[in-house]
């Protein structure tokens, strides 16, 4: 018997059935299930090519031999639709996704499915990451009917592209365990209201469209008041959802808190000790699972709460965000754990996320043969086959976690191991390679590029590794060559050679993003002056009269222009806009930027305020503007408007906030001082007496003993201005000093405090500036002998 559609909605929304099979969720609701024990590996190739075929998305391209006479999203598919009276089934996916590939196999290569797909619809299918306002839009339409979402969303939408159905994954049969249709069963039910009970269907459409348009369209006028509450209210939610036993916020699965850690961040004083929420969560994901533990990097999510079992893809973005998180925890706490987790996962996108060109490819899968995560568990027999009598050993510091569904576990270290079992790593890792390869979706997306230029930006103003300069500078030259459009915007996707789709807000934003953290850096002046020509095009192009920047670009295909400041697994790209706005305002002068900053917060104000929590990563940026101006928000006509921070200097000191000492042992703190492009400095000894010398001097408050400097070796050169070479320093310049930090009776009890000064004197080809001093003051952090 035929299922009415709207019974199936209420269905949905009483038992919510359409997420309890997701494995690719966003949200954090439901667990994946058990993978058939029929699932195919592959899907069918036998059948001819359809529109697909013709596409440059991988994800679309693994579509391209079903049955299913398949459509990209334009206006072809549109026109047939009307031409033709069928409602549209939108199919939303992305090529790592799990259960995307499920449906693929299990329902769209079923001969017999793809037939009343094709004799009732008009089938489109759409790749996420090429469209995330398609994917967005659509996304909220699942959210409203099911009150969850997740991959691969399932939408059905009238001929003028309105949403009147949506789920997520369906399986080729009804579920009676579950109560879950078929799809085959959906697609009857939605046929039979769409022939017998159109107005309905049509009337449930506008009214679904009416709730999307108001949800996403261009932000009012009017504003709410903001101040620091808004930032302390938000914290306070964290502090509720936190789980104080093993890290992370909220219940399984569990998803990293890279924008709750952006908060706490910006809401902790600098030269403080990161916040235990922070620490904790850190360490706990280290250990976890989702912390690929021989090949470094992160999965995506953990299903589990104690971060042990994950979704096995490996993303680009997710990647960038948790180098960065672990760089800055090293910098403030100098954890080696934190260091090392940090460049393992810059390892692993050196190695298989780069392209020979320099770029960035966005994701890697999960599957083997159509089995998640069997390229990373193990059985005790086969590590014992590898490691042999060490294997033991190896078993007191790292457990296994027992995947469901496979016969294998999941690594991770156990809590208070010691020995890190480097050699044994390295056995397994190189064990682990000889199984077959996994997918690599070499797209290369121009906003997950500027987010992983940004890390390796910060990983080489950190930890000093020139290695890291040039894998950011060589992504950002690409995508600003191969992915400049003619018109000085950007493109969104690039493969195969070619360039392709209008860059989104997001994409100026995170590029925009990594050129400022890579003009921290270096100091060249050249990546400053493309993130202000990158921010002008992004105001031209995005930016909306009340404030606030739109999602993308104008369409006639899109049933409203959408503009949001929701998160997820990335920052919104208005939050992103306002924290480079910041930047840009502390590092050229300029009020213009501070002001548009404003404008943007006033324009997600409400929401700020009502739903604290619900944006951490813009109320991270609402805390930074009001540290910044010092008085209320918005500010008060009579207050008085600081300056923000005064232009460059040419030169840059960098040094760590803190550092891990051992009593009576000899440590090397390194300082980096950073020239911009055309400045120099002198040497340690100078070649006339009247320059300045570079020196490094220090002193402590507790027994200090400086053994030896080094300076690095100068360079010779002969200026206009003077008869004779002279010694200077450029570029990037390494001073180390050997210190030994001794602890007596008569010492007093607290962490020592390291004092550093840098005298020097910056000179371009023609004139030297005054000489100038910087100070610097380092947390010498003593390690207890149990730390080692």
């Amino acid at each position: 018997m035929t299922i009415g559609i709207l019974s199936l909605v209420h269905a949905a929304r009483a038992a919510t059935l359409f997420t309890l099979l997701i494995a690719c969720s966003t949200s954090e609701d439901g667990n994946p299930a058990p993978l058939p024990s029929d699932f195919p590996p592959h899907s069918h190739t036998d059948h001819p090519a359809n529109r697909l075929i013709d596409e440059s998305s991988p994800y679309l391209q693994l579509h391209a031999h079903n049955p299913v006479d398949w459509y990209p999203w334009g206006p072809e598919a549109f026109e047939k639709a009307k031409a033709e009276g069928k409602p549209i089934f939108l199919s939303v996916g992305y090529s790592t996704c799990f259960w995307c590939h499920v449906m693929e196999r299990k329902v769209f290569s079923n001969v017999e499915i793809a037939a009343l797909m094709n004799e009732w619809f008009v089938n489109i299918k759409v790749d996420r990451e090429e469209r995330p306002d398609v994917d967005v839009l659509y996304m909220m339409a699942t959210q409203r009917i099911t009150g969850q979402g997740g991959w691969p969303n399932s939408v059905f939408l009238t001929q003028d592209r309105k949403p009147f159905f949506a789920g997520t994954y369906f399986p080729p049969e009804d579920d009676s365990r579950i109560g879950r249709p078929g799809f085959p069963t959906l697609l009857r039910a939605i046929h039979d209201a769409w022939e017998n009970k159109r107005d309905e269907v049509e009337r449930q459409a506008d009214q679904l469209t009416e709730m999307i348009q108001q949800g996403f369209a261009e932000t009012p006028g009017h504003t709410v008041h903001l101040d620091r509450r808004s930032v302390d209210e938000a914290v306070a939610v964290l502090a509720r959802r936190y789980d104080p036993v093993d890290g992370g916020f909220g219940p399984a699965p569990k998803f990293p808190p890279d924008m709750a850690f952006a908060l706490l961040e910006a809401t902790t004083e600098a030269g403080q000790p990161l916040p235990d929420m922070v620490d904790h969560t850190l360490r706990s994901m280290a250990s976890g699972g989702i912390h690929d533990h021989l090949e470094g990097g992160f999965h995506r999510y953990a299903t589990d709460r104690q971060w042990r079992v994950p979704h096995f893809e490996k993303m680009l973005y997710n990647q960038a965000l948790f180098a960065r998180a672990y760089l800055h925890a090293y910098k403030t706490s100098g954890d080696t754990l934190f260091r090392t987790t940090a460049e393992g996962i810059l390892r692993f996108v050196a190695r298989t996320l780069t392209t020979p060109s320099g770029a960035f490819t966005s994701a890697l899968d999960a599957q083997t043969d159509g089995r998640e995560g069997v390229y990373y568990i193990w059985t005790k027999d086969e590590i014992h086959d590898v490691l042999g009598s060490n294997t033991e050993a190896f078993l007191r510091n790292y457990g296994l976690a027992p995947l469901t569904g496979e016969e294998g576990s999941v690594l991770y270290r156990k809590a208070g191991s010691t020995d890190r079992m480097q050699n044994a790593l390295q056995l397994l890792a190189s064990e682990r390679r000889k199984r077959p390869s996994l997918f690599l979706d070499d797209k290369i997306i121009a906003g997950w590029n500027g987010l992983m230029i940004d890390a390796f930006a910060e990983a080489y103003a950190i930890l000093g590794d020139s290695t890291y300069r040039t894998s950011a500078e060589r992504a950002a030259d690409f995508v600003l060559t191969s992915m400049k459009k003619a018109d000085g915007g950007l493109y969104r996707i690039h493969r195969g050679g070619h360039s392709k789709g209008d860059a989104y807000q997001e994409d100026y934003a995170f590029l925009t993003r990594g050129l400022l953290s890579l003009f921290r850096a270096t100091g060249k002046r050249r990546h400053l002056e493309e993130a202000e020509r990158l921010t002008a095009e992004m105001n031209d192009r995005f930016l909306n009269q009340n404030g606030g920047y739109a999602f993308g670009p104008p369409s006639e295909h899109l049933i409203v222009r959408i503009t949001t400041a929701n998160e997820g697994a990335v920052p919104s790209g208005n939050s992103q806009a306002v924290h480079n706005l910041l930047d840009l305002a502390e590092l050229t002068g300029k009020d213009t930027y501070a002001d548009q900053a404003r404008r943007t917060l006033e324009a997600f104000s409400r929401q700020l305020t009502e739903y604290p929590g619900s944006m951490n990563h813009l109320t991270a940026a609402l805390a930074r503007y009001t540290d910044t101006r010092r008085t209320e928000y918005p500010p008060q006509a009579s207050a008085p408007q600081p300056a923000l921070s005064s232009p460059l200097s040419p030169v840059t000191v960098l040094s760590p906030d803190t550092i891990a000492v051992d009593v009576g042992t000899q440590t090397q703190l390194t300082f980096f001082i950073e020239c911009a492009e055309g400045w120099h400095i002198n040497a340690h000894v100078p070649s006339m007496a009247a320059l300045t010398p570079t020196t490094l001097s220090l002193s402590s408050n507790q027994v200090l003993t400086v053994s030896t400097i080094h300076y690095p070796k100068p360079k010779s050169v002969l200026f206009a201005f003077a008869d004779t070479t002279l010694d200077v320093y450029d570029g990037r310049v390494s001073i180390t000093a050997d210190v030994t930090v001794s602890r007596t009776e008569s010492t007093r009890q607290d962490d020592p405090v390291l004092l550093a000064r840098i005298d020097y004197q910056a000179c371009d080809d023609t004139r030297c500036l005054a000489p100038e001093s910087i100070e610097k003051t380092i947390l010498l952090r003593m390690r207890k002998p149990e730390e080692h």
